[in-house]
C-alpha cells in the first residue's frame, strides 16, 4: 500500500547527527500495544549512522515518534523494545482492522525476534527495499494522557497505576542477588550490571548487554555529600599485614578514633561482611551510614574492592529489617574502599535504583614521605545530628532530591514539591515542580547543575525570550556557592548549584517563523557580547503565543570579543570568557574550531542555528546529545 508521510518523519530529528537525504534511511514500523489497538504502519527517516549503532541508541527518536503518531503515547524510553518480523508482514495486513487482536502473545513471539540492546538495525533489517513492508514493530512502557471511558464504566473498580520508579524499586528489593563477595569479581561483575535490578549504578556496564548505568549525583539526594574532613590513616594503610582480620581490626579502632563513632563488623546474610560498618539506631532498627571494604593488596580475591563494598550496600539495604526506614528514605550511605595503601571515598542512595559515585579517586596515603600532608586523603562528612535522620522523608521523595525551598529574588522563602521528572533519561536531574505557599501555585521546573549562565539567562528573561529564573544558588539555601574549585574555563568542578524557573505550557510544534526569531535573538545575545554554545532543538521551548523561549543555559555566557576567529585557543576563553565543557558529544555535529574546552564563539550558535531542523524545509536534521553508558566492562 501507498504510504503517506507523516509527523513520525519529524523525528528525524532527535538523531544524533547532521544527515543529508542520502544519508538517511526509510522504514515503515508499528507501535504493537493489545490495550489500545491501533496499529498503523508509519514511515521513520533514521540516519544510517543511527542504523549501523546498536538500537539502544534508537529510543530517543522511537519515543518522539510514539507520542507524536501514537495518540500521545508517552513512552519509558527504556521500555521501548524493539522486534523484526520473522516472516514477510506487509504493510496491508498490519492496516487490517484486528490484526493486533488476532495475535496471543505465543504469537507474537513466534512471530517476532527481539533485537538486543547492542544488536543494530542495519544488522537485524539488512537492506529495505521493499517500501510496502513493516520493517520493525516497537513495543513499549507508557501510558496515554487520557483513558476513554467506555459505557457503564465501574469507576469503583479504577484502579490508580503505580509509579514506574515505586514498581522498579520493588523489584530491587525483591531481587537478592550475588554475595558481594562473589558478585565483585571480574566476569560476576559484568553479570550483575547486565541486570536492572540487580545493577550497581557507577557508571560501569556489560558490552555483551549493555544498560545504562550513568545517574544522577548523589549530592542532590541529601546533604550529607556536601563537605569533607580529612581522615589519619597513614600508619595503619602503610603496612603490610599478613592477615586482612588483624589489619581490618586495626582499620576499625583508627576509624572509630577518626570519626568518634562506633564502628562494629557486622556480616550480611551470605555469612560475609565488609571490613567495617557504622551502624545508626533509628527505633529497634540499626541501618548502615558507613561501610568499609579493605584488600591486603590491589588483586587480592580477584575482585574491585569499590564494587564490592558497593555490593554490599545493596544487600545491607534490602534486607527485610530495614523495610520500615528504607521505604521512607533514600538510604545515603558513605563507603571507604582501600588495597594497600591507597583508598577511595564513595557516596550511595537508593532511589528506584542503587547509585554509588566516587567521591574521590583512588589516592595513595601512605607514609611514604616526610611530608606527612601528602598522606591525607578526603571523606564525606558524617552528619549524626537528628536533622539528616532519613526517617524524615516521604515514601515518594526517595525518587527526587533534598532541596525542597529557595529563596527568590525579593527574599522571602519559597516551598515547593516534585510533581515529576521531566525526562525519561536515568540521570534525569530536571524536575516539574509546584509551588506549595500559594493558593493557585503554579508550576516550576527545579534543576541541578555544577554551571549555569545566569547572567545570560536574566538578560534573555528581560527580553522576553526565556522562563522567568527565580533562584540560582546552592542546594542548601544557607550556603554559599562561593566555595568552588580554581580549574580551567569549561571544567566545572562544583559545588552544585539548584536552578529554577518557570514551568511554561508548550506546543511541540515550532511556529512559524521560528528560525526568524532564533537569528534576531543571537544577534541581541552577540552584540551585548553573550554566547550560548549549546543551541539544539532540545534546549528551545515554544509557547503558546508563539514565542520561542531558550532554556539550559549551562555553557551561556560572556566571550571575548576581541579575539578573531581561529585565534589560539589558550590565550581567550579563560577568566570570564565562557568555553565549551570537557567531553563534547561525538555524535554532534559541531561547527568548525568546536572542541574541548575551546572557547565558545558567536559563529559556533550561528551554525547551530543553520543546521537545525525546525520544520521549515532544511534537509539537516537536529543534532542530539547521545545517551551516555559510561564504561564498559
Amino acid at each position: 500500500m501507498a504510504m503517506t508521510r507523516s509527523k513520525a518523519a519529524a523525528a528525524a530529528a532527535a538523531q544524533p547527527d547532521i544527515a543529508t537525504p542520502d544519508d538517511l534511511v526509510t522504514l515503515n514500523w508499528a507501535h504493537f500495544d493489545r490495550s489500545n489497538p491501533h496499529s498503523t504502519p508509519l514511515p521513520i527517516r533514521v540516519s544510517r549512522t543511527l542504523f549501523n549503532r546498536p538500537v539502544m541508541y534508537c529510543r530517543d527518536i522511537f519515543a518522539l515518534a510514539l507520542e507524536e503518531d501514537c495518540c500521545d503515547f508517552k513512552a519509558r524510553k527504556l521500555g521501548i523494545t524493539f522486534w523484526s518480523p520473522k516472516e514477510v508482514l506487509s504493510c496491508e495486513t498490519v492496516f487490517t482492522p484486528g490484526w493486533t487482536e488476532s495475535i496471543d502473545e505465543q504469537k507474537f513471539k513466534d512471530s517476532f525476534e527481539k533485537l538486543p540492546p547492542n544488536s543494530s538495525l542495519a544488522r537485524a533489517l539488512g537492506e529495505l527495499d521493499n517500501d510496502d513492508l513493516v520493517h520493525l514493530v516497537v513495543t513499549a512502557d507508557g501510558n496515554y494522557p487520557e483513558t476513554i471511558i467506555a459505557k457503564g464504566h465501574d469507576e469503583s473498580r479504577d484502579v490508580v497505576p503505580e509509579l514506574f520508579e515505586m514498581r522498579h524499586y520493588r523489584k530491587t528489593v525483591s531481587t537478592p542477588g550475588r554475595p558481594p563477595s562473589e558478585a565483585a569479581k571480574s566476569e560476576q561483575y559484568a553479570i550483575v550490571q547486565a541486570n536492572p535490578f540487580e545493577a550497581i549504578h557507577d557508571g560501569r556496564y556489560s558490552l555483551q548487554h549493555p544498560i545504562a548505568t550513568v545517574a544522577p549525583p548523589i549530592q542532590i539526594f541529601h546533604p550529607i555529600f556536601e563537605t569533607f574532613p580529612r581522615l589519619d590513616l597513614m600508619h595503619v594503610l602503610s603496612a603490610i599485614d599478613p592477615e586482612e582480620v588483624e589489619r581490618s581490626l586495626k582499620i576499625q579502632v583508627r576509624l572509630s578514633k577518626i570519626l568518634r563513632v562506633n564502628i562494629e563488623v557486622l556480616p550480611n546474610d551470605d555469612g560475609g561482611s565488609p571490613n567495617g560498618s557504622f551502624m545508626v539506631a533509628v527505633g529497634n532498627i540499626r541501618i548502615p551510614v558507613l561501610l568499609a571494604e579493605f584488600k591486603r593488596d590491589f588483586g587480592e580475591g580477584n575482585s574491585d574492592p569499590s564494587h564490592q563494598v558497593g555490593l554490599s550496600m545493596r544487600q545491607s539495604w534490602i534486607l527485610e529489617s530495614r523495610e520500615e526506614i528504607r521505604d521512607k528514605c533514600c538510604c545515603p550511605t558513605l563507603m571507604l574502599a582501600g588495597a594497600g595503601a591507597s583508598m577511595c571515598v564513595l557516596g550511595g542512595v537508593f532511589t528506584e535504583k542503587f547509585i554509588v559515585q566516587r567521591l574521590t579517586d583512588m589516592m595513595w596515603v601512605g607514609h611514604s614521605s616526610t611530608e606527612e600532608d601528602r598522606g591525607y586523603i578526603v571523606s564525606r562528612k558524617l552528619e549524626d545530628d537528628n536533622s539528616s535522620s532519613p526517617t524524615s522523608r516521604s515514601a515518594h521523595s526517595r525518587f527526587y532530591p533534598y532541596p525542597t525551598s529557595f529563596t527568590s529574588t525579593d527574599g522571602n522563602v519559597v516551598s515547593f514539591a516534585y510533581v515529576k521528572m521531566l525526562e525519561e533519561d536515568p540521570a534525569c536531574v530536571t524536575y516539574q515542580a509546584k509551588i506549595m505557599d500559594e493558593a493557585d501555585s503554579p508550576d516550576i521546573v527545579v534543576k541541578f547543575v555544577t554551571r549555569y549562565g545566569e547572567e545570560v539567562h536574566e538578560f534573555l528573561a528581560d527580553h522576553d525570550h526565556a522562563p522567568k529564573l527565580w533562584y540560582c544558588g546552592s542546594l542548601d539555601i544557607n550556603l554559599s556557592t562561593d566555595n568552588h574549585v580554581d580549574a580551567p574555563s569549561g571544567l566545572s568542578l562544583g559545588p552544585m548549584r539548584m536552578i529554577v524557573i518557570d514551568y511554561i505550557p508548550t506546543c511541540k510544534k515550532p511556529p512559524s517563523g521560528a528560525r526568524e526569531q532564533l537569528r534576531a535573538i543571537l544577534d541581541l545575545l552577540h552584540s551585548n557580547g553573550y554566547v550560548l554554545g549549546d543551541l539544539r532543538r532540545q534546549n528551545l521551548l515554544f509557547d503558546q503565543g508563539g514565542k520561542v523561549q531558550i532554556i539550559d543555559l549551562d555553557w551561556a555566557g560572556r566571550y571575548d570579543n576581541t579575539n578573531r576567529a581561529g585565534d589560539a585557543p589558550d590565550k581567550h576563553g579563560r577568566g570570564s570568557y565562557v568555553c565549551y565543557p570537557l567531553n563534547l558529544s561525538k555524535s554532534i555535529k559541531w561547527a568548525k574550531g568546536v572542541r574541548d574546552l575551546a572557547p565558545i564563539r558567536p559563529e559556533h550558535d550561528t551554525f547551530m542555528l543553520d543546521t537545525m531542523n525546525l520544520g521549515d524545509g532544511l534537509e539537516a536534521t537536529c543534532p542530539m546529545a547521545t545517551y551516555r553508558l559510561g564504561s564498559g566492562i
